[in-house]
């Protein structure tokens, strides 16, 4: 082999200087490939994929293999030969937070002092997780130094290492989506020092808060109001399909819906998520400050209204992300009328090669492998220098450098033989998730399968009594015949409808307020409530029909 041959292959594997991120959403899937030239970037292609609904729920898989056939594709659609990738993590299995820590002079104690923290303040054994941090400066303690902190179970991690690996791509980073949008905005060049920056990046499922005030992250935070809620609500308010529901909150209500109903439900839904937005950042900033410009980015960037809402309320500015407004573009297809939706994929590329503010959250046996690799592209070219020396040395000299090629080669096949060792281990790992994942899902299918008509009943019967302005948070089954309701409505007076359609169907016995309390969201009042509903024994024995009163919507 020819050392040209031999870089390339480095190259490929991941010593040299291009990487594939992978984005994993709830609804859609991106693959960018980034390479790295001197301080710049440039982006050689990029994927979308639109991912089948339910596939991805609550940042969980439920179908492993589905999710590796559609990284394939779109991998041959990226046309790379590159192997290395980075991935990023997210759910309730992760966490990310901003710590004040002691300082100290050797990372050793740092280090000791972070799994202080992560054991006794964030209440998590360090041997269940994999974790990573960046320094952010000095502290407002005396004497402490404010990091910020990644860490994840190393379960997920292991399940995210395999089901990438099957699908042909070696992982050499796993970041989360705080850190990959905080690198595309300094990239980018979003960030300024005399400003406070408040990123919204709006997924499907999940909507990440990021403030940063004088170029330094000051809180991250998930909220649960995202572009699913607003396609649910839609859809539920107008009486549309799903996919109609999702053409209309991007474009406007067309000739789909009623323009007037359209408005009324799309502000509506403006103001709940500002309310949510306002609420995740109160406090963080001194009195009489606040955020001086917001950026969005993500899907839900572009629902119809919402920067200017976000406008309005705050009196800030406020601007769309253009993830790729620095970056050198070399692909082939264009991004879209969306190119806010590849913000976490562009920002996990460029946070893998900017080690000062980033993280990689691998687990250390992971991180060795991958630390010796990249060290055979200086240990060829140290070679090649003793090579030259040893001609110039003479005879004697040859026997040496003979020598030292073997020992080179016997090192070489001691790594591969690591690599194909660690990768065996990894697969029995994964043949044992798999298991416990059948195991799981078939445990889940018997539930499911027990008094599945019976559920249908349930919550077909809530839809149909909700009325108008009323919507539920959560239904929680206390027991075999009760349930706890918990939602909002815009009054008490809809809220008392809502109890008396209750106790007017069959399949209510009885219904209980546990709590009612008014809470004021921008000049508008909203109940919020938890209901205890006593389900009759009409619906328990299963042996009679629905007849109640048409609920209003």
């Amino acid at each position: 082999m020819s050392l040209t041959d031999l870089l390339k292959g480095l190259k490929k594997a991941g010593g040299g200087t291009n990487i594939i991120s992978i984005d994993i959403g709830s609804s859609s899937l991106k693959l960018v490939e980034i390479e790295r030239r001197g301080k710049r970037y440039v982006l050689k292609n990029l994927v979308s994929e639109k991912l089948p609904p339910e596939l991805i729920v609550g940042k969980e898989i439920m179908d492993r293999q589905e999710i590796i056939i559609k990284i394939q594709d779109a991998l041959k659609k990226l046309g790379s030969s590159v192997q290395a990738s980075v991935i990023n993590v997210a759910g309730q299995d992760v966490i990310v937070r901003r710590l004040t820590v002691p300082k100290q002079k050797k990372k050793e104690e740092l280090d000791e002092s972070i799994l202080w923290k992560i054991r006794e303040e964030l209440n998590v054994d360090p041997a269940d997780v994999t974790w990573g941090y960046f320094i952010l400066g000095d502290s407002a303690t005396a004497g402490s130094i404010d990091i910020f902190l990644a860490a994840a179970k190393l379960e997920v991690i292991y399940g995210l290492l395999d089901l990438v690996r099957a699908a042909g791509l070696e992982p050499f980073a796993i970041n989360v989506d705080p850190i990959a949008l905080y690198n595309v905005l300094k990239y980018n060049g979003y960030l300024e020092e005399d400003k406070t920056i408040g990123l919204v990046h709006i997924g499907y499922e999940n909507t990440v808060l990021v403030i940063i005030k004088g170029g330094k992250i000051l809180l991250s935070r998930e909220m649960h109001v995202s572009t699913k809620t607003y396609v649910e609500s839609i859809s539920r308010f107008l009486d549309l399909p799903r996919e109609v529901a999702e053409e209309v909150m991007y474009k406007g209500p067309g000739d789909k819906v009623e323009e007037e109903a359209f408005r009324d439900t799309i502000e509506s839904l403006n103001d709940r998520f500002v309310g949510n937005l306002e609420r995740n950042f109160q406090g963080i900033l001194p009195e009489g400050e606040s955020v001086d410009k917001w950026i969005l980015s993500g899907g839900g960037a572009y629902i119809t209204g919402l920067p200017e809402y976000i406008k309005e309320k705050f009196e800030g500015e406020v601007e769309i992300l253009d993830p790729f407004r620095e970056l050198e573009y070399e692909a082939e297809e264009g991004v879209g009328d969306m190119p806010a939706i590849y913000a976490v994929a562009i920002g996990l590329g460029i946070a893998y090669f900017e080690k000062e503010t980033s993280i990689n959250i691998l687990p250390p046996e992971e991180l060795e492998v991958i630390e010796e690799i990249s060290l055979v592209p200086h240990i060829v070219l140290s070679a090649i220098i003793l090579i030259v020396l040893l001609l110039i040395m003479g005879g004697v000299s040859i026997f040496q450098s003979r020598k030292i090629a073997k020992l080179e080669d016997e090192k070489k096949g001691l790594l591969e033989q690591k690599v194909v060792l660690q990768r065996k281990a990894d697969e029995i790992r994964g043949i044992k998730k798999q298991i416990e994942e059948v195991r799981g899902k078939i445990e889940v299918i018997k539930n499911l399968s027990r008094d599945r008509t019976r559920y249908v009943q349930i919550m077909n019967e809530i839809n149909r009594l909700l009325p108008y302005d009323t919507w539920l948070l959560s239904v929680r089954e206390k027991s075999s015949d009760a349930l706890e309701l918990e939602g909002e409505a815009g009054s008490n007076l809809i809220l008392a409808e809502f109890m008396k359609r209750l106790l007017a169907s069959p399949l209510v016995s009885d219904v209980q307020l546990i709590e009612s309390r008014v809470d004021k969201v921008e000049e508008r009042k909203v109940a919020h409530f938890k209901l205890s509903v006593t389900l009759s024994e009409v619906l328990l024995a299963g042996t009679q029909n629905l007849n109640g009163k048409q609920g209003g919507r």
